[in-house]
């Protein structure tokens, strides 16, 4: 997930950065330009990672407390502990500050969108069910 989200974050950043970074008057020539846009797309990608691994690994560590279970409260359970996770430097508040709104976040999303196991469940149709029966030798 660090990998992963850090590559995007990467891209993402770059090309967020494209417009100021080469169209921007005030930054010189352009290996300093695209300098200036390698720093932004590298500091994206050091948040980007960070974030999808604390959610990843707080989700698991959800699910697994949990006993197995599979719903949408791990990703609001996991959410509000990335959140709190990634707001420590602030203190106690802005941790229990960043674990609602990352948990409320989820949750409007998930309510939303409906792509909670639940939902995904229910989406898929009785002829593509299929059981695992064991071949005999």
């Amino acid at each position: 997930s660090y990998i992963s989200g850090g590559a995007l974050g990467f891209v993402g950043g770059g090309v967020m950065g494209v417009p100021s970074t080469l169209f921007g008057r005030e930054m010189g020539s352009l290996p300093a330009r695209l300098s200036a846009l390698n720093s932004k797309a590298f500091a994206s990608c050091k948040s980007w990672g960070g974030l999808s691994a604390a959610f990843s690994g707080f989700n698991n560590l959800v699910k697994m407390c949990r006993g197995g279970a599979e719903d949408s409260w791990n990703a609001v359970w996991g959410s509000a502990m990335t959140g709190a996770f990634l707001n420590r430097a602030g203190g106690p508040q802005a941790m229990i500050s960043g674990g609602a709104s990352y948990a409320g976040f989820t949750y409007v999303l998930d309510k939303f969108f409906a792509t909670g196991p639940a939902a995904q469940r229910e989406e898929r149709s009785a002829e593509l069910m299929y059981t695992d029966v064991p071949l005999d030798d």
